[in-house]
């Protein structure tokens, strides 16, 4: 793994059922967890501006990055993150890290969403996810653009405290922290 290696993350804090806005933060991390760059957002909840607004953020602050390292696609409820859009946007590799296998029919719940289709087109074009056993226990990952081989020594790497890679660990911390 290159010396450096600078990583984007996303993560929302906690929320109420009754929040339409969800406080969120987008981090640029040097591995392994050296913070260079945190910028707070707010989506919406069940919305489907997550990608746009990512997008934004990181083309108006111009957060240095190498990668992306995301929790899963679906951020703040049920708003979404659409891998492929960042890679066109950015030309970077993306690596997913799931709590559970990837299902890629996740109907009954995307259904209550008027963009859940949406969820389920960007779940079927993923690459299959592997499990992959850290020091600390399992996660599942699907990476594009990169080997799995790759992806899983990126992983063991960036896994310090906890089965979470790092970059993701400390972004969730610091949007645990936000608040309207």
């Amino acid at each position: 793994m290159k010396k450096g290696l600078r990583i984007a993350s996303v993560a929302t804090g906690h929320f109420d059922k009754n929040d339409h806005i969800i406080p969120g933060v987008i981090t640029s991390i040097k591995s392994p967890n050296t913070i260079l760059n945190v910028n707070k957002v707010l989506f919406k909840k069940d919305g489907n501006d997550a990608t746009e607004k990512i997008i934004e953020v990181i083309l108006k602050n111009n957060l240095p990055h190498d990668i992306f390292i995301l929790k899963g696609i679906t951020i703040a409820g049920l708003n979404y993150i659409d891998p492929f859009r960042l890679i066109e946007t950015f030309h970077k590799p993306i690596v997913i890290v799931f709590l559970k296998k990837k299902k890629v029919d996740l109907r009954s719940i995307t259904s209550k969403v008027f963009h859940g289709r949406r969820i389920n087109e960007i779940l079927e074009r993923l690459p299959p996810s592997f499990k992959h056993k850290t020091r600390y226990g399992e996660i599942y990952i699907s990476s594009i653009n990169f080997s799995d081989a790759f992806t899983k020594g990126l992983i063991n790497k960036l896994s310090i405290v906890s089965k979470w890679p790092e970059p993701l660990r400390i972004t969730k911390i610091i949007a645990n922290s936000c608040n309207h």
